[in-house]
């Protein structure tokens, strides 16, 4: 059966969780479609999505290991110092192609004080970024490389009065994991922290200031200075309130209280300061105030209501009057209160209620108050609001969830702050990015251009064209690349998650939102439709979903719920091959195909606290499998990949910390091979083979690429022109002009030739091998100088890369060899000369 749904503004509003959870069970799909409503943003989207992310790094733990990361990098430097002795200079760099005109997540802003043009912005898992135009204009936004491993920077603090010198704190923590009797809440973390680093020269290098390599669970959300001495600063982080007196050469503990998420210093009266402290599950919770620097704190209560709050506190002080206090406290899914306090804290009172932060209480930020009109208040949660009346009542000024449009505003606000030197003038930071305002928040507009910090999940692209991809974003739906920098936003919505262009005719594409929430296109991405899986919804379903076409016939679809569907129609009817659950509860995870039989594929679950992961195979099309598990670790089996030449070749993606994260395995799974000893103990999620060179393998991490060209036996970074630290989520080669691209969570997509394995071959000399004519209709002349008689032979492949014809060949005295080609169909072709270590490959077009 087919159920489609066309909205001439894509997408729904998906279900609400009464808990957070890594996988969607029960749900009623048909109640939330019939309602017919453009999508905007599912309200357990983003905590739905730290979630999963954190798990999958952590399983079995609750979290990552305390110094996990650090070893890692060490041995990726080690990996890379013997590269560069032998090779790093052959390799090609790595070019960025954008998204330049969307944003990604953005958890800190600061302007520069004496030159107000200068804007930074911290990214959620993309590092340290600079505007010097205010964030306005064309390609307006740099990268700035620290030298650290720095994807998250959550505080970023100028000095009043040098702003060469800067600090900024990294990653992004909003809970700490807790275990009762049995089930896991883990941590909801967007990346990992090293602490807090430091520079004098404006950003142009960097050292530790609070050097937490060897506590990466942690992270640091501000930091500020004290007004009247930049040698005094003070930093609100997940484990307490740290101080230091000597401009960051040493950091102590004033406030032992986790999860401190913001933090203000009087402006008058320096020796007062508070802190807004608590987020999720975590103890004393509530407003701190201090009366001595800082050094000691006290806990708020007057007028205050009971810190049982499970979200953030956000503090703003009233700038014309320094007694006056405001404070947003909330629930983890709406506000709780806003209170206001005009005698320095010692006393609160409730303004009129209005639920401001939504379901984002315990992610968003955001407070301000019109240092040129007090009675102008701006509050943040998932929108922003605004009050004309000191408080009184509060109106969403920017209402995403009403009209869905990125280029006038982006849900879930991160932080609201106003230039110094104009107060009508404000930056909000989004999870798109910075919009910036010139009437106190009435109106916004996008400050992006540039800002290439989108969290891609997944990719795919043309077999013909190498201008045409698709990619899913994190809370940032499906864009499709045309060739430009600027890509096009597709009308599918929600989290972009898999995604698959159909590799015979790329006019047909997929695209999914999270949960398996699938759509199709027919015109190359201009209207995407719904697909509906009958009861896929029904089970446990995993944020990420997958479904993959069959490379050999791209009708054939199989995708993962609870348990495994497919359709030979593409996507006009289903069946269900397996019961359901097919693992005890275990949501499907990945799935891969044979590129030559559409009935072998491998599918693997998630591992649960109480059922461990599962690799399965099928020989019929997935209605009989066979468990391969043994000889894997019960971790998360991010991505399977199939040798394109021999389907009983396979390599199967572990996430998480201990142990091998890529296994290999050459009889179909019966036994399993760690090919990843050498690599750094860390999160590896996908994997690629060259379909022409099968022996030539990519994987992306947490850091980095690595490629092999051994088949897995040794490993090196491919990783020219990558920033400082990058995590690597996808990899996809485009077989229209042999190249690899790179789906990054947190710097957009970079892209990069293919290795060439044929480099220093001396029997066979790369560019004696010609193909003529070219196009050809009926027989095909390779000529070479392999006069004397090295064993060859011929591969043709098809744009899918699978092997059509294959010849053993015999030279003539000349070096010239004749291959009969009538029987191809018209089209785009490989032609790949083969022999002892040797692998050359040229494009053939038949044309008749």
């Amino acid at each position: 059966m087919k159920i489609i749904f066309l909205f001439s503004s894509f997408a729904a509003v998906f279900l609400v969780a009464s808990m957070p959870v890594l996988f969607r069970a029960n749900y009623n799909l048909s109640s939330e479609l019939n309602n017919k409503k453009t999508f905007k943003e599912n309200s357990m989207e983003a905590y739905e999505a730290l979630t999963f992310l954190t798990a999958r790094d952590a399983f079995p733990n609750n979290d990552i290991p305390a110094d996990g990361y650090r070893k890692a990098w060490e041995r990726h430097g080690q990996i890379l110092a013997a590269m560069n002795k032998r090779a790093s200079a052959d390799q090609s760099p790595w070019q960025n192609i954008g998204p330049t005109n969307t944003g990604g997540r953005t958890i800190s802003i600061a302007i520069d004080p004496a030159d107000t043009f200068v804007i930074w912005l911290g990214s959620a898992s993309g590092g340290l970024w600079k505007s010097s135009t205010g964030g306005i204009g064309e390609n307006t936004w740099s990268y700035i490389p620290t030298g650290f491993p720095v994807l998250g920077v959550g505080g970023i603090a100028i000095n009043p009065s040098n702003s060469q010198e800067m600090f900024i704190g990294t990653g992004e923590v909003y809970a700490y994991g807790t275990s009762t009797n049995g089930l896991v809440d883990r941590t909801q973390r967007g990346s990992y922290g090293i602490g807090i680093l430091k520079t004098t020269d404006g950003g142009a290098t960097w050292s530790t200031s609070l050097d937490w390599s060897f506590q990466q669970q942690r992270g640091a959300w501000e930091i500020i200075y004290n007004p009247q001495n930049p040698e005094s600063l003070l930093a609100a982080t997940t484990e307490g309130i740290y101080r230091t007196d000597d401009d960051g050469l040493t950091w102590s503990n004033v406030l032992d209280q986790k999860m401190v998420m913001d933090i203000l210093w009087d402006p008058i009266d320096t020796s007062i300061a508070y802190a807004g402290v608590g987020n999720e599950e975590s103890k004393g919770k509530g407003i701190y105030k201090s009366v001595d620097g800082g050094r000691t704190w006290v806990l708020l209560t007057n007028g205050l209501p009971a810190y049982t709050e499970d979200g953030r506190i956000n503090l703003a002080f009233d700038p014309a009057d320094h007694n006056i206090l405001f404070a947003h406290i909330a629930n983890r899914f709406n506000t709780l209160g806003m209170y206001k306090s005009i005698d320095n804290a010692e006393s609160w009172s409730k303004l009129p209620y209005t639920d401001i932060a939504s379901y984002q209480g315990w992610y968003a930020k955001g407070l301000l108050i019109n240092k040129n009109d007090q009675s102008e208040i701006l509050a943040a949660g998932v929108d922003i609001f605004k009050s004309e009346n000191s408080g009184s009542l509060f109106i969403n000024t920017t209402n995403f969830n009403s009209n869905g449009d990125i280029s006038k505003f982006h849900a879930d606000v991160h932080d609201v702050i106003s230039n110094p030197l104009d107060p009508d003038q404000v930056y909000a930071i989004t999870d798109g990015g910075l919009y910036r305002s010139g009437d106190f928040g009435s109106t916004f507009y996008p400050c992006v251009d540039g800002y290439v910090a989108g969290q891609f999940y997944i990719g795919s692209l043309s077999a013909t064209d190498p201008d045409l991809a698709l990619g899913g974003l994190q809370d940032n739906n499906t864009f499709i690349y045309t060739g430009l920098p600027a890509w096009t936003e597709s009308n599918i919505g929600g989290d972009g998650s898999y995604n698959a262009i159909d590799q015979t005719d790329d006019y047909i594409q997929y695209g999914s939102a999270q949960y398996l929430f699938m759509a199709k296109s027919t015109d190359r991405g201009n209207i995407f439709d719904y697909l509906f899986i009958p009861d896929s919804q029904q089970g446990t379903v995993a944020f990420l979903a997958p479904f993959v076409l069959s490379p050999s016939d791209q009708e054939t679809i199989y995708a993962g719920a609870s348990t495994l569907y497919k359709t030979t129609d593409a996507g006009l009817t289903w069946l269900q091959t397996q019961p359901d659950p097919v693992d005890g509860g275990n949501a499907i995870l990945s799935i891969a195909v044979s590129a030559s039989n559409t009935d072998i594929l491998y599918f693997g679950t998630a591992p649960s606290d109480f059922n461990p992961m599962h690799l399965f195979r099928s020989d019929d099309g997935g209605f009989t499998i066979h468990d391969i598990s043994n000889g894997l670790p019960n971790r998360y089996p991010n991505r399977i990949a199939v040798n394109p030449l021999n389907d009983q070749e396979l390599y199967v993606v572990f996430s998480g910390f201990g142990g091998g994260h890529i296994f290999k395995s050459e009889n179909g799974g019966s036994s399993w091979t760690d090919i990843s000893i050498s690599l750094p103990d860390l999160p590896f999620h996908c994997l690629t083979i060259d379909p022409l060179q099968p022996k030539n393998l990519y994987a992306g991490c947490d850091f980095t690429v690595y490629a092999s060209t051994d088949g897995g036996l040794s490993w090196f970074t491919y990783a020219t022109n990558f920033p400082d630290a990058v995590m690597v989520f996808d990899l996809v080669i485009s077989p229209g002009d042999r190249t690899l691209l790179a789906f990054t969570h947190g710097h957009g997509v970079y892209k990069n030739q293919l290795l060439d394995v044929s480099a220093g071959i001396a029997e066979i000399n790369a560019s004696s091998f010609t193909i003529f004519p070219n196009p050809v209709s009926d027989r095909l002349t390779i000529s070479t100088n392999n006069k004397g008689g090295l064993p060859l032979s011929i591969n043709i492949y098809n744009s899918l890369g699978a092997l059509i014809k294959t010849q053993k060949l015999v030279t003539n005295s000349g070096g010239k060899i004749s291959v009969d080609v009538s029987s191809l169909s018209e089209g785009n072709f490989l032609v790949s000369l083969v022999g002892n270590n040797l692998s050359l490959t040229r494009k053939m077009v038949v044309l008749r």
